[in-house]
Order: structure tokens, then C-alpha cells, then sequence
């Protein structure tokens, strides 16, 4: 669908170019078929390439690599804080901040109220 195809009504004054805009992102963001099993290959890949080592969580899934020393954790909202930032990296993915936030939760000794 492009915005030219538009259903007639979303191109009406009354919806303006913004609903047109919104048709068509919509329809490119239907669900597409996910193959499981490469998505699980790809997040065990992750979990290999973060560790702890001289008291630093270090994630290589960069070229460069991206280390967070723990001692600048010391809560749950420092953890939130460095959870924030990484999300700003453009390696960073859903899948490895969670990977980031069990590493480090379990470094630190700390317990999950959910786990």
C-alpha cells in the first residue's frame, strides 16, 4: 500500500495527510512469519559474548567491545540508568539489554522479586 492507495476515507480532510502516513507504516508493519529457532540461535550467540571479568560486565557484541564496571552499580536505579543508556547503542537490542541486566543482577548477587 502506498499513500497513493490509501482508503479514501483516511485521505479526507477531516483525517489529514498524517492518517495517510499512518496507513501506509501500518500496512509495512504487519507481522511477518519469525523462524523461532534462529531467533533462538541468535540470542545464545549473545549470551557468549557478555561476561564478567575483574569485576566489569563486558559485552563484545560491538567490534570494539563496551565494558560497565560494577562498582558504579549500586541499585536497582544505576542499573535502570546504564539499561537507559545502552539503549541509546546501535548494537543494542531488546534481547541483549535483557542478557545485560541478568548478568549484572547476578553479579551483584542480587535477587529478582519475579525470577
Amino acid at each position: 500500500m502506498t499513500p497513493e492507495s490509501t482508503p479514501d476515507a483516511a485521505r479526507s480532510p477531516q483525517f489529514g495527510a498524517s492518517a495517510c502516513s499512518l496507513f501506509y507504516f501500518m500496512e509495512k508493519l504487519k507481522p511477518a512469519f519469525v523462524d523461532l529457532g534462529q531467533v533462538m540461535q541468535e540470542i545464545e550467540k549473545d549470551e557468549k559474548l557478555i561476561s564478567v571479568k575483574d569485576g566489569c560486565v563486558v559485552m563484545e557484541w560491538n567490534h570494539a567491545g563496551y565494558i560497565v564496571e560494577l562498582r558504579r552499580i549500586k541499585g536497582w536505579a544505576e542499573l535502570t540508568d546504564w539499561m537507559i543508556h545502552l539503549c541509546g547503542k546501535g548494537w543494542m537490542t531488546p534481547d541483549r539489554l535483557a542478557i545485560f541486566a541478568e548478568t549484572a543482577i547476578k553479579a551483584k548477587g542480587w535477587k529478582r522479586k519475579n525470577a
